[in-house]
């Protein structure tokens, strides 16, 4: 199965694992008695969500990882062929360019994302995307999310629909005050 087949599958269980949590909190609000029952449904739920988010998290990297890795390799065989003029100029500016390296995973779905503490303010979780939807909350910096869903451009903002790690809440928030690692 290709990388991009593993990320496709891993996408799908994630989506219905937050759909199932998605559930788990509707009847942990509906009534008392659900609640404690729920609880231990909804942590298992949450962890299997976490560890397919680091699941897709490492296939991505190995994704830009092996992409760097196909063009060297393409770029040696050419040159042991003895490439032609065009060709070497071609090569030449391709080992110019910076390597790819393995960083943190950029902005996407099933990413785990923290509010930025530079600057130290809030991030406003709202109801939709856009600045002039319900603000439901605020998020201190520092606070873990998982991406569920988007970007979605509006009012000059790219908007994620995000669950909190901690306690499930969901909404949307600015991506431009997201990190991808803890600081």
């Amino acid at each position: 199965m290709s990388l991009q087949e593993q990320m496709a599958a891993l996408q799908k269980e994630l989506e219905q694992r937050n759909k199932e949590i998605s559930m788990l909190v509707e009847q942990m609000g509906s009534s008392p008695d659900a609640a404690a029952a729920t609880t231990e449904v909804l942590k298992d739920a949450q962890a299997r969500a976490r560890e397919l988010e680091k699941q897709i998290g490492a296939l991505a990297n190995q994704a830009k990882v092996g992409a760097g890795a196909a063009a060297a390799g393409a770029l040696g065989a050419v040159a042991a062929a003895g490439a032609t003029a065009a060709a070497a100029a071609g090569a030449a500016a391709a080992a110019a360019a910076p390597a790819v390296t393995a960083g943190p995973p950029a902005l996407g779905v099933g990413v785990t994302a923290w509010v930025r503490k530079a600057g130290g303010m809030p991030l406003r979780r709202r109801s939709a995307p856009g600045l002039g939807s319900e603000v439901l909350d605020a998020l201190p910096p520092g606070t873990a999310l998982t991406l569920l869903e988007g970007p979605s451009p509006a009012d000059n903002y790219t908007w994620w629909r995000v669950r909190v790690s901690a306690d499930g809440r969901e909404g949307w928030v600015a991506g431009e005050e997201l990190v991808t690692q803890a600081e």
